[in-house]
C-alpha cells in the first residue's frame, strides 16, 4: 500500500515524532549546522565505531534511511514498502531543513 503525502506528513511531524526525536535525533556538528543524525539504538550500521551519519553525505542518508526503515517494521510494524517510504520522507524532511538553514545563513 502507497502512503499519500499527508498521510506521511501526518505521520513524521505528529503520530511518529516521539519515535524519531528519541531514536533518531538531528544533531548540530562543530560548525553549529543541524547536519548530522544521531541514532540511539542501531545495531546496523556500516561503521559500528562511528555512530553518526551525515545529511551532507549521501551514503550516510542511504544508510540512515535503511536503518530506519528496518527499525520502523521491527518497532512499529509497517510492511516493508510503508517503512520504506515514511524513511525516505523522514531523511529527505530533515535534508531540506538542513539545506534551508544553510541558504539561511
Amino acid at each position: 500500500m502507497t502512503l499519500s503525502s499527508e498521510q506521511l506528513n501526518n505521520f513524521v511531524t505528529k503520530k511518529g515524532l516521539k519515535f524519531f526525536n528519541n531514536n533518531y535525533p538531528v544533531t548540530k556538528d562543530s560548525f553549529g549546522l543541524p547536519s548530522q543524525i544521531e541514532p540511539k539504538y542501531i545495531t546496523r550500521l556500516i561503521d559500528p565505531q562511528n555512530n553518526i551519519c551525515s545529511l551532507i553525505q549521501s551514503v550516510d542518508r542511504e544508510n540512515i534511511r535503511k536503518c530506519i526503515a528496518e527499525d520502523l517494521r521491527r518497532v512499529m510494524f509497517f510492511t516493508k514498502e510503508e517503512s520504506i517510504q515514511i524513511s525516505e520522507y523522514y531523511v529527505e524532511k530533515k535534508y531540506n531543513e538542513y539545506k534551508e538553514y544553510v541558504m539561511g545563513l
